[in-house]
Formats: C-alpha cells, structure tokens, sequence
C-alpha cells in the first residue's frame, strides 16, 4: 500500500497495480488483527498485509464494498460524478449557487447529493440547517 486516500466516503488504498476501493455502508469497519484470528459471521474480506497483519473488513449489515480497479481512480464509474469535497478550493458559494439555479427539490436532500457535493450526511445536514437558520 502507497498511500491511503478518501474521496467521499470511499476509503482508497493506492497500491503499484491498483486500487482498493472500499466504502463501509452504515456499520462497517476494518480492522487490523492477527492473521490467524478465525473470521466471524461477518467478516467478508481479509487482506494480509507484509508484516503478516490482517486487514479485516467487518460489515453486519452488508451495505459496504470492497472493489478492485487497475483503471486511473479518478475515472472510475462510482468517483467520476462526485461533486467536490466540502473543504476544497472548488466548492465555493459561486458553485453552489450554480448547481443550485432552477432546482426545485428540498434543501436537505439538496445538501446531502453526492452529486452536489460529497460527505453531507444526515447529521451533518441538520446542523448545517440549524445553524444557518434554514428550516
């Protein structure tokens, strides 16, 4: 593993070859173990690192994903029509003002568009609502 990155709510894991696109759904988690810890119910995914470690990916609910890409990740189908992340140069007033003209669908499900911008969940939304005063 190069570098570990995020985009959204995909965890990406830059490797020589490839990426490891992994997204946690609503209750998964990894989770560094011994490589000879037996896997539980729902354990779905081992990646045994160099040092003889297990990544262990963990999801009860099975909501998540862990994908393989050798294709640049920035072109990959589920990152390409993200919008920007909300601590970037590239989202600005001027851009959500933009994306913004001519809707006609509620605020918070505005807000929380992966397409619009990325990492707004429920929570996040509400107080950014509250806080604004928009009800």
């Amino acid at each position: 593993i190069e570098r570990i990155e995020r985009r959204g709510k995909y965890l990406l894991f830059i490797l020589p070859n490839g990426t490891l696109l992994v997204h946690l759904g609503m209750s998964g988690s990894l989770r560094v173990m011994l490589a000879a810890e037996p896997a539980g119910k729902h354990d779905h995914v081992d990646i045994v690192l160099a040092s003889g470690a297990t990544l262990r990916y963990h999801d009860p609910r099975r909501f998540g994903a862990v994908l393989w890409t050798s294709e640049p990740i920035s072109q990959h189908k589920l990152l390409v029509k993200l919008g920007p992340e909300p601590l970037s140069e590239r989202f600005t007033a001027d851009y959500l003002l933009e994306r913004c003209r001519n809707r006609r669908t509620p605020i918070k499900s505005f807000i929380m568009d992966s397409h619009v911008v990325v990492g707004v969940g429920n929570i996040y939304a509400n107080e950014a609502l509250f806080l604004s005063g928009i009800h």
